[in-house]
């Protein structure tokens, strides 16, 4: 019978391949070259900004938040006593001056950091004293501005130092602090101010309190903050810094200090490194299995090496696309190798398997080749195509890792399908030899003699493992966790991710942050909505759970709507008037006069200093940095975009009490669509929220998408119904031991249903298909599936292989992975041998005892 369609297709190039071997091999050895100079470009990353994607708002701020601001880079080195000293503060500080003198004495290391201290910048205690203190007028708002008119009359200074006699007057322990603070402040202008981060204990604050060491609560820790001159984002930056800082660190030792790293580049390194740690193991315990699975199926060594060497072109093949069309990949797609592996080969197997049948019966190389594909080419490209759409249908995701991985999985599989139709029959007709024409019976072809033999003994253990998976539905109930963790995407231990998250319990000014970042149209449209977001953010602080404030350009700069009634009102004030007016209420009142000449010139200075701009910032970069992108501070003046910090108590308690925030904010948000809230806990939000609405649509795409191909394929709805039951055995199997288990779900496990609709499809099809060659040619069913068996049971094992060597990550989101995917495609294998075979088995009884 004349074949058309794919199956001749297949036939044509096998046909070719055979016959020309060596232009096959040598084109081979061409595109595994250039496969290996794409992937040579690869980098991994491990940021969230790259597992988002660029699509939402709140990615992008995040990409640019990472990579455009130096606030975002910090290595935070924390060094602690391990015993506490009498006085430990000053051996903290010793400590940490001969460790940034290591850091930064090294001529190299003007290439990787713009600074290194353990001490707040002095550079905002100059701020205060130049900028903010004297022009103190325009950043109060108009009650308190209108209180600072009164307090500069006669009548207000005289009320103001009366009151200043009765707080000297008062007994008590306080009493000291507060003569500091009338001696600084008799008139308590710095009362007035309201803007958080900017109260009266900042502008009040002399030099030695506003650089004084970051020490933690109990003063066992010193927190120092080393700036790096790139962004986080670039990992081999980050590698270089952290083992630059890890080498001064070894280079200062003390017996009773302890120093560790944490903060953005200490994490991005030791993710980066243990991703590709994780790579490499997946892809050497994938190897190491499949070669003990090859060893119990195969009783040749050259079968499982000739089927792992076409498999490995293709994936490689697949890899070199994929590097073509981008060169980041996530700790997802890192360790994709090893699925591969196990997925891949399945081709190989089923195509060696049927190739080998027909040499024993005398066919020569080529001929048992080109049978060959005519007998399982239409089932290795239907499983190909399934697994693909298992693949394919996570690319509507919202979340860039998961469709970098639909995208590299697909491809990877394709490459592995194309390289045994086209690369196998080449290099069985070149290295193969002749063969006894005696087989050897399947090793495991006894799997599928129990199910033929007693079908329903088989049903009834598949119905007891279907009620079971059932229980743990009807005990835990059908809503499966959601995981909450963000940590589970980083591999473990990660020392400098636990230190990060812990240090706001030691450090005060340590609490969790979320970002906001807010861009305009121009320099005074940006300060002004920064003002408005403040304090919109900090007028609904109450449905902020752990709210402390909201710190930023508003912290440094008064609002610019404010600049030209402020100055116009202050040009009414005579500034001499004004001093003398002071100097009189003085003279009258019991304070020492000689105490407070400078405070006469300070009061010259509000009435007479001009507002506050963009371009005062350009004298402080250190400030300027820290809220201003890294293009726009060679031009201050000119800044269009800026980021703004709401400051937590401490860190997020649950996912309960960071959805809440991160809601109410948006809420807080909804009117300002210049401004956009961003950050870690943000991204984990998105991810989380990804996950949920993506997931069932994934589900839904991939059996839709399965079902319509089968469907074409076999063209008999019985037929379909017959190779979905491992699947539909699978899926209840799997959701039963997520729910018996209570293992949460995550963005990376996630895919693992999807997954195995388009994969465990694969032991139906080809079971179903040698059925179907039984009935039509008149062969024996059980032989039939005895054959088959033993290629379903190794191709089944390979794939389960390709899961487990993910369970050998560092990642718990990759290996939970791993466990779903291997529980799938055994239940999908247990539902072959324990429902799909004993039906076949009654079917053909019937169907005997009809023609009878």
């Amino acid at each position: 019978m004349k074949r058309s369609g794919p199956s001749s297709l297949l036939v044509s190039v096998v046909r070719w391949s055979a016959t020309h071997p060596r232009t096959v091999l040598l084109s081979a050895l061409a595109i595994v070259l250039l496969s290996v100079l794409a992937t040579a470009r690869m980098r991994i990353s491990g940021s969230l900004s790259d597992m988002l994607g660029s699509d939402s708002p709140e990615s992008q701020a995040l990409t640019r938040l990472v990579s455009e601001y130096r606030s975002a880079e910090e290595l935070l080195v924390i060094v602690t006593l391990a015993k506490p000293e009498l006085d430990s503060p000053r051996v903290l500080t010793d400590h940490a001056d001969r460790l940034i003198h290591a850091i930064t004495s090294d001529p190299d290391s003007s290439a990787l950091i713009t600074g290194a201290s353990y001490v707040r910048s002095r550079e905002y205690a100059d701020f205060i004293r130049q900028i903010a203190a004297p022009s103190i007028a325009y950043y109060l708002d108009d009650p308190a501005f209108d209180e600072l008119l009164n307090r500069l009359t006669p009548q207000g200074m005289q009320t103001q130092l009366r009151r200043a006699e009765s707080l000297l007057a008062a007994p008590g322990p306080a009493a000291s602090g507060v003569a500091k603070s009338v001696l600084r402040d008799p008139l308590r202008i710095a009362e007035l101010v309201s803007i958080p981060g900017l109260d009266s204990d900042v502008l009040l604050a002399d030099d030695q309190t506003a650089t004084s060491p970051e020490f933690s609560i109990d003063q066992s820790s010193l927190l120092i903050r080393v700036t790096g001159a790139q962004g986080v984002n670039d990992l081999a930056f980050s590698k270089r810094l952290t083992s630059y800082v890890q080498s001064a660190i070894d280079r200062t030792p003390s017996e009773n200090v302890v120093v560790d790293l944490a903060g953005g580049y200490a994490i991005a390194d030791t993710t980066s490194r243990g991703i590709r740690r994780d790579s490499v193991v997946s892809v050497l315990v994938a190897l190491i299995l499949l070669t003990l699975l090859f060893a119990a199926c195969y009783r040749r060594v050259l079968a499982p090496f000739l089927i792992g060497v076409v498999a490995a072109v293709g994936i490689l093949a697949g890899f070199g696309a994929y590097a073509l069309h981008s060169p980041t990949i996530t700790p997802l797609t890192a360790v994709i190798a090893a699925l591969l592996a196990g997925l891949g080969i399945d081709y190989g197997i089923h195509f060696l398997s049927h190739y080998q049948v027909h040499r024993t019966t005398g066919a020569s190389s080529v001929d048992a080749a080109i049978t060959a594909i005519s007998d399982v080419g239409t089932p290795i490209v239907t499983n190909c195509l399934t697994s693909m759409i298992g693949f394919g249908s996570l690319y509507w995701s919202s979340l860039q890792m998961l469709r970098d991985f639909a995208v590299l999985g697909a491809l990877g599989l394709l490459g592995c399908l194309i390289s045994v139709v086209f690369l196998m029959p080449a290099i069985l007709v070149t290295l193969d030899r002749p063969t006894s024409a005696t087989r050897r019976p399947p090793r495991f072809g006894h799997l599928a003699t129990f199910g033929y033999r007693r079908p329903r003994i088989a049903l009834g253990l598949a119905s007891v493992a279907i009620m079971i998976a059932l229980a743990g539905v009807a005990s835990n109930g059908t809503v499966i966790r959601q995981e909450a963790d963000l940590a589970v995407m980083h591999p473990r231990p990660n020392r400098p991710l636990d230190l990060t998250d812990s240090l706001s319990h030691s450090f005060s000014d340590m609490g969790e942050v979320l970002p906001i970042e807010i861009q305009a149209d121009s320099p005074s449209r940006m300060l002004a909505l920064a003002h408005q977001v403040a304090a919109d953010v900090s007028a609904q602080s109450t449905s902020i759970h752990g709210f402390r404030r909201v710190v930023g350009i508003p912290t440094v700069l008064p609002h610019p709507d404010r600049a030209i009634s402020r100055r116009l009102a202050l040009q009414q004030l005579d500034p001499e008037q004004v001093a003398q007016a002071f100097v009189s209420a003085l003279e009258a009142s019991q304070l020492n006069s000689d105490s407070f000449e400078g405070y006469v010139g300070y009061l010259w200075s509000i009435v007479t200093a001009a507002p506050p701009g963009m371009n005062s910032l350009t004298a402080f970069p250190t400030i300027a940095s820290q809220w201003l992108p890294r293009d726009s501070l060679s031009s201050i003046d000119g800044a269009t975009s800026t980021v703004l910090a709401v400051q937590m108590t401490g860190p997020f308690a649950d996912r309960v009490a960071r959805d809440s925030t991160i809601t109410a904010i948006r809420r807080i948000l909804t009117d300002t669509p210049e401004a956009t809230l961003t950050g870690v806990s943000v991204a984990t939000y998105e991810l989380e929220r990804a996950t949920r609405s993506d997931l069932p649509r994934s589900i839904g795409i991939s059996l839709l998408l399965v079902l319509a191909w089968l469907a074409a394929v076999l063209r008999n709805p019985v037929d379909v119904l017959l190779a979905v039951a491992p699947l539909a055995f699978a899926i209840v199997i799997t959701l039963g031991v997520l729910l018996w288990t209570r293992i949460p779900i995550n963005a990376v496990n996630g895919v693992a249903i999807p997954l195995l609709d388009g994969i465990a499809i694969d032991a139906g099809v080809f079971l179903v298909v040698s059925a179907r060659n039984a009935r039509r040619t008149g062969a024996d069913l059980n032989v039939k599936l005895l054959s088959t068996a033993q290629a379903v049971f190794a191709a089944s094992a390979t794939t389960v292989a390709g899961f487990v060597a993910l369970c050998a990550t560092s990642t718990p989101a990759i290996r939970s992975l791993g466990m779903l995917g291997s529980i799938g495609i055994l239940a999908s294998l247990g539902g072959a041998m324990l429902i799909l075979i004993p039906v076949l088995s009654l079917l053909n009884h019937r169907r005997g005892r009809v023609l009878a």
